[in-house]
């Protein structure tokens, strides 16, 4: 079990497209961040994506939008313990896709998405088993 913290930094690259259910705008993140392992010594995994893409399914009648997140990136690990059989190593490639909700506010928005988070050194190393990760991931952009 891990506690995963991902500040993220969005720029839209379309602007609002298509006039269909399919109605929204491609978004790019770069995202850092840290996951704490909570049940071992306290290991961290320290990485950044700056191969997200995420699309917003927008409608100007209501203050919710579905989204969808593709992308990659790289982390630094000290998971000896946990996971020193599954990675190989200290460097690892995170590969991520997912799917969640964004409810706008006047200023503020709230998301609640689900990610599906793959971690291996892709085959730099002996063993490259992998990581697979359920997250789910609760959000505030201001």
């Amino acid at each position: 079990t891990a506690l995963f913290f991902l500040p993220n930094y969005q720029y839209n690259l379309t602007g609002l497209m298509g006039n269909s259910w399919y109605q929204g705008a491609w978004n790019w993140h770069l995202e850092a961040g840290v996951a704490h392992t909570l049940n071992h010594d306290g290991e961290n995994l320290l990485g950044v994506s700056p191969l997200l893409f995420q699309y917003k399914f927008l409608d100007s009648k209501r203050r919710w939008a579905p989204t969808a997140l593709i992308g990659a990136g790289v982390a630094w690990t000290d998971w000896d313990e946990p996971a020193n059989r599954e990675l190989g190593g200290e460097f690892q490639f995170l590969l991520q896709g997912g799917l969640g909700l964004e409810y706008f506010l006047d200023k503020w928005s709230y998301s609640l998405n689900y990610r599906m988070l793959h971690i291996s050194n892709a085959n730099t190393k002996v063993p490259n088993i992998g990581l697979n990760a359920h997250v789910i991931t609760l959000g505030l952009q201001f």
